[in-house]
């Protein structure tokens, strides 16, 4: 959910009959939300404290779910793809965007500090529709593919609040930062791929 950008985007869609739920898992974030929402004057939104693994929303209760590059953060993506099915009414859908991965290095995989990044938690698309398959979700495919170069991959890291993890790259080799950045940006080069994803929850 983040500060709520999303939530008023979506509370104009739905309009004054419908009704939007936010979750995030930080009380910063919550009340920076709750602090938009109002200043917005929108009344159809609400915001939950909760993990996307474990959403604080009742079964088959929701037309909708949205996220925004959310999803590759977690640990367990398989818990996710199973809450988004068990909230969603029959029939519902879901569209995320997200980031998804192909064959990542195992030392950047491993990082953790790259998650900041958005990089090192993101999974292949192949295993990404198969999570959502698995969760019991139809009519699963991409709708938008952009597969990010060295340029882009370079402007992501550089966008990271931590970027302590530069100091030392690969076999130990110490590396000045700007150094550091293009030789992961170059290691990432067409391997990293902004997605946007739509599924169906079947119609029993």
């Amino acid at each position: 959910m983040g500060t709520g950008l999303d939530l008023l985007i979506a509370s104009r869609k739905v309009g004054p009959s419908g009704r939007v739920i936010g979750v995030d898992m930080t009380e910063e974030m919550i009340e920076r939300a709750k602090e938009n929402i109002k200043a917005a004057g929108v009344t159809n939104a609400e915001v939950r404290k909760g993990l996307i693994e474990d959403l604080p929303v009742d079964s088959s209760s929701v037309d909708w779910v949205i996220s925004n590059c959310v999803i590759n953060l977690s640990p367990e993506k398989e818990k996710v793809f199973s809450e988004i099915a068990r909230v969603l009414k029959p029939g519902g859908r879901m569209v995320v965007s997200d980031l998804v991965a192909e064959d990542l290095p195992p030392w950047m995989s491993e990082n953790k500090k790259l998650y900041c990044s958005c990089i090192s938690g993101a999974i292949s698309e192949k295993e990404y529709l198969s999570g959502l398959r698995k969760a019991g979700l139809e009519q699963v495919k991409v709708n938008e593919r952009q597969v990010y170069k060295f340029d882009e991959i370079e402007s992501i890291i550089k966008s990271s609040d931590d970027l302590s993890f530069l100091s030392a790259v690969g076999n130990g080799e110490e590396l000045g930062s700007k150094e550091a950045i293009r030789r992961i940006a170059r290691e990432l080069d067409g391997k990293v791929t902004s997605v946007k994803i739509s599924a169906r929850k079947p119609v029993l």
